[in-house]
């Protein structure tokens, strides 16, 4: 990896509690993505927070493969970069059963008792 390739150097973070697991992407890419997939067993998650806002460069076909999520969550706002980019939405509305985005969605909290988890979208 570059040392200055900020965004492959973002912190990436799993939460397991009891039953439900959750992926943390940062803003890695996917030079990134692929690295972490010797990770297999590790990456499947019922909760995604999108690497790099949805950008183009992330979300690579293969990782979100591994990491099947039920639920994708893009955290971007307005900006001149074109995130989230339109192919990334549409494979991950194929490939899971809710996507949302806080520019359209506003603040997205997600609970979980361990069993089940909760979603909650504050305007």
């Amino acid at each position: 990896m570059i040392e200055n390739d900020f965004n492959n150097n973002s912190i990436v973070l799993k939460l397991h509690y009891k039953n439900t697991d959750f992926l943390f992407t940062g803003d890695i890419e996917e030079t990134a993505e692929i690295n972490l997939l010797s990770r297999n067993s590790l990456l499947k998650s019922d909760i995604l927070k999108v690497a790099h806002h949805g950008s183009g460069s992330s979300t690579g076909d293969l990782f979100l493969e591994k990491v099947k999520p039920e639920v994708a969550i893009i955290s971007v706002g307005s900006n001149n970069f074109g995130h989230p980019n339109p192919k990334v939405i549409k494979k991950l509305e194929k490939n899971c059963q809710k996507v949302f985005r806080t520019d359209m969605n506003g603040t997205i909290i997600v609970k979980s008792n361990g069993s089940k988890y909760y979603i909650n979208i504050l305007r």
